[in-house]
């Protein structure tokens, strides 16, 4: 139950404000289904569903528990 809690804490840091980071760039959220999804790459495979379409790729640091939804959030780079 604890380590739940911390990961519900160091998710919440992780979406603070700009203001509150200090970050350069933009914050992007993205909401991941509890579900994942029947779709077709390069043969026929299972999706995660983020902001609810179909996401494809892998998402670097994020390991997908069936059942569980996640709220991950990210800096984009500043554009120059």
């Amino acid at each position: 139950m604890a380590i739940v809690l911390f990961a519900v804490r160091l998710f919440t840091v992780a979406c603070m404000t700009n203001e509150v980071t200090g970050a350069d760039g933009d914050i992007e959220i993205y909401h991941i289904a509890a579900q994942t999804a029947s779709c077709q790459g390069v043969a026929p495979m299972l999706c995660l569903i983020v902001n609810s379409q179909r996401f494809y790729d892998p998402i670097d640091g994020y390991e997908y528990v069936e059942g569980q939804s996640a709220k991950i959030c990210t800096i984009a780079s500043p554009r120059s």
